[in-house]
């Protein structure tokens, strides 16, 4: 059975994999560019591209997918099924067309929530206690395609965007298997369509929604601040210099007392007040250029002041 697999950031590793463990042929990879990065801007591969070379899987990173570009190239690989997780584009009509089965998607939300860029992130950010994986049948227009396989699994008090992208990408890379095995079987596939009225999205994040609110709750700011873990990172100020926010903890100590953004040391941990009167232990913090610290670090780098905050 022949696979093109489409990919780009690291949840699309684990169901590739999955798909090499099982001695499914893979014809090729495509990724996206090339992309520059960081301060030096240096060109930085995706993920995927850096996994596939490495064990000799060759690599496709065209700029365009219309047909006259790609299309004589892809159809002498006799593709069976193209894969995709993650590859970050929408795939034309003539591509997804071309194998000899089905384009399958993996996707990491429970069609119909969240299609889009970002569930994994807005599930986590909007306070959800569950989600899951999503084999999809692709079709043209996003995420919209019959769900064929589907895997609930509840979202961790404290887990970050980051930790549940990894254990949802092993659920991915196990449930394509399964999927992928029963048409070896010749079972009969059961396509059940997405319910219109149902469906929600989850935009691209991005640096620009990174600032906290410190008038919000602490429940809202802690999903807030998981939901940006790895990227882009939650971010406030502290002296007139940025501060990054990786990890807090629900503390449940009550600061109505204290203004919203409000810095104190209770039982020797670093807590901030928020919009509801309770406040959060700021567990990892980082300012620019610096590494990270924890919040014992802050507290004997820095004398606080009565009554300094996060703005």
């Amino acid at each position: 059975m022949k696979i093109l697999y489409m990919g780009s950031p690291q949840f699309a590793i684990f169901p590739l994999k999955a798909l090499l463990e099982k001695d499914y042929q893979i014809v090729g990879v495509v990724t996206q560019p090339d992309k520059p990065a960081k301060r030096g801007r240096k060109l930085m591969p995706p993920p995927l591209k850096e996994f596939a070379e490495k064990i000799g899987i060759k690599v496709f990173q065209p700029v365009t997918l219309k047909k006259s570009v790609v299309g004589e190239i892809f159809s002498n690989l006799e593709i069976d099924f193209i894969v995709t997780a993650a590859y970050g584009k929408i795939l034309p009509q003539w591509l997804l067309s071309l194998p000899r089965f089905m384009p399958l998607n993996v996707h990491p939300s429970l069609l119909p929530k969240y299609r889009g860029a970002a569930p994994i992130n807005w599930a986590i950010i909007n306070g959800d206690l569950e989600t899951g994986v999503t084999i999809m049948e692709m079709v043209k227009e996003l995420d919209a395609g019959d769900i064929l396989l589907q895997e609930r699994v509840k979202i961790r008090e404290d887990e970050t965007a980051g930790e549940l992208s990894e254990r949802l990408s092993k659920i991915g890379g196990k449930l394509l298997v399964e999927f992928l095995k029963r048409v070896e079987r010749g079972e009969k596939i059961v396509k059940i369509p997405q319910d219109e009225e149902s469906v929600s999205y989850a935009p691209q994040i991005d640096r620009k929604m990174a600032k906290i609110n410190w008038s919000r709750s602490d429940v809202e700011i802690h999903n807030f601040v998981r939901g940006l873990n790895p990227w882009p990172i939650a971010e406030t100020k502290f002296r007139k210099r940025v501060c990054k926010i990786y990890r807090t903890k629900r503390s449940g100590v009550n600061c109505e007392n204290r203004e919203s953004g409000e810095i104190f040391i209770f039982g020797k941990k670093l807590h901030v007040c928020c919009g509801n009167g309770k406040s959060l232990e700021i567990l990892e913090l980082q300012f620019p250029g610096k590494r990270i610290l924890t919040g014992r670090d802050f507290i004997n780098g820095f004398r606080i002041k009565d009554g300094e905050r996060f703005i």
